[in-house]
């Protein structure tokens, strides 16, 4: 149990990055995904007035809505690599913008399944034996604007935004 300080520590950090991220409005609403409750992340997110929801499986995600982000934290090493996978795409694509991961390294997850998923890689820590890094993900920054996707690169750039086809 001692790395769970750092974990708490690097969770703690994700907000921080999320709060800059989003024009420095800090999220109202975030959703831990964790095989257990975080008591120091719950009461940080009670001292800045954040409402912090707490999801321990898949299936629990049914009745959940939208968030501003959510913390993945001890969930992925746990369950197996598809349920992994659909966590992490429901996330990105139903419920929140901004997803920040942590995952101790392990032979079922590789950093390439991550950046598949459009994550980047934050950064990692080592504690005793263990690695453990940090993921993140944010709309704002997984699909950026393309030149070539302008009226200035396309046959007839007088007619864009004229006609539909």
């Amino acid at each position: 149990m001692p790395e769970q300080p750092t974990i708490t520590t690097a969770t703690i950090d994700g907000i921080s990055s999320f709060k800059t991220h989003e024009h420095d409005h800090k999220p109202e609403r975030i959703l831990l995904c964790s095989r257990h409750p975080n008591p120091a992340l719950a009461q940080h997110c009670h001292l800045e007035g954040i409402a912090l929801e707490y999801c321990q499986t898949l299936d629990a995600l049914e009745t959940l809505g939208r968030f501003d982000a959510a913390l993945v934290v001890d969930w992925l090493e746990h369950h197996t690599h598809l349920e992994g996978i659909q966590l992490l795409a429901r996330l990105r694509n139903l419920h929140t913008p901004h997803i920040w991961l942590m995952l101790k390294d392990t032979a079922s997850w590789s950093m390439n399944d991550l950046l598949g998923l459009g994550f980047h890689r934050q950064g990692q820590q080592q504690h005793g034996d263990q690695v453990t890094s940090s993921y993140a993900y944010q709309l704002e920054t997984y699909n950026h604007k393309r030149s070539w996707n302008s009226p200035k690169h396309w046959a007839n750039p007088q007619n864009w935004g004229k006609y539909w086809w």
